[in-house]
């Protein structure tokens, strides 16, 4: 774990465990204020769909994610949990890329027909990827409202947490590109614009760009991308940590509706299928993985706490 997220790591823990020392909603006498006791189960599981969003060295477009995932309450504050994603995330940069003379899936290393740098526009390709993508992850979260506002928090009128985690675990991946059109033809990517290679900064040319390598790919994702040496059922392996927040409304006691927010640092920048800058260097930064999920929680059981 790099040093930021430990320290937030070791406050987090700390805040919420004196937090929950300095419970005043247990009474001197032993007894627990009822309507805490009727509002706080053990057991959480939720279910949703979201979107994800990879951040590397190339522009996330569109996908698409189910999570679901399993809690345990082990105290008021403090609660474990397995969380588990699986989604599809696509992207393509809407500029010229010159930085595949490296990676086997633009030279004709993966491909034979697949060989950028002896095409008569072989200077030039369009960073493109699709990748099936899926996390599992343990985790500790707490519930910033019950720190923060413990005495509204545990009324059983008040409607709104505001959960908060640090986890780690595994990520597999399996990205392929779309280097060849449905004729297994390499593209023509002096078609795009005026001919001339765009680079990210000719921001003149992008909405012009974007319509004319629309227009030129199709949609088949046909040639293997370089994979992790870690691999588990044909998949890359990378070990994540997690970070995430959010917003959950209670409808009632057992049922809630919840928007989370979830950061996944990866250690491995191949989630995108491209590791090289275009100075047809290794790039030194890991690929991000973002979600944003909306949830329905279900929550089961009863609490049970020892008396002081």
């Amino acid at each position: 774990m790099n040093r930021p997220l430990f320290v937030f790591f070791i406050l987090f823990l700390s805040i919420a465990l004196q937090a929950q020392e300095e419970d005043p909603f247990v009474e001197k006498s032993g007894k627990l204020i009822e309507a805490f006791r009727k509002a706080e189960k053990p057991w959480i599981f939720s279910a949703g769909i979201g979107l994800p969003y990879l951040e590397g060295e190339v522009i996330s477009r569109a996908g698409f994610n189910i999570h679901l995932s399993a809690k345990r309450q082990l105290t008021r504050l403090l609660t474990v949990g397995l969380n588990l994603n699986n989604g599809i995330s696509t992207g393509r940069n809407w500029y010229m890329n010159s930085g595949f003379f490296n990676n086997p899936a633009w030279n004709g290393t993966f491909n034979p027909n697949a060989n950028y740098i002896e095409a008569n526009n072989g200077v030039i390709v369009v960073f493109n990827y699709k990748a099936v993508i899926s996390t599992t992850n343990l985790e500790l979260s707490t519930d910033l409202i019950q720190i923060l506002y413990q005495k509204y928090a545990n009324q059983g009128n008040f409607k709104w947490r505001l959960p908060i985690g640090l986890g780690f675990g595994t990520m597999l991946f399996n990205t392929k590109i779309n280097a060849m059109n449905t004729n297994e033809n390499i593209y023509d990517f002096t078609s795009i614009g005026n001919g001339e290679a765009i680079t990210n900064a000719d921001i003149l040319f992008k909405e012009q760009a974007k319509t004319d390598i629309k227009a030129l790919f199709d949609k088949s994702y046909e040639t293997s991308a370089t994979s992790e040496k870690a691999q588990f059922l044909g998949a890359s392996l990378t070990p994540i940590f997690t970070f995430n927040y959010g917003f959950v409304y209670k409808a009632n006691e057992t049922t809630g509706i919840g928007l989370q927010f979830v950061f996944i640092k990866t250690f491995s920048d191949l989630v995108d299928g491209h590791q090289w800058t275009e100075q047809n260097e290794l790039s030194k930064y890991d690929d991000w993985v973002y979600y944003l999920n909306l949830n329905l929680q279900y929550s089961l059981g009863k609490i049970k706490l020892k008396r002081k």
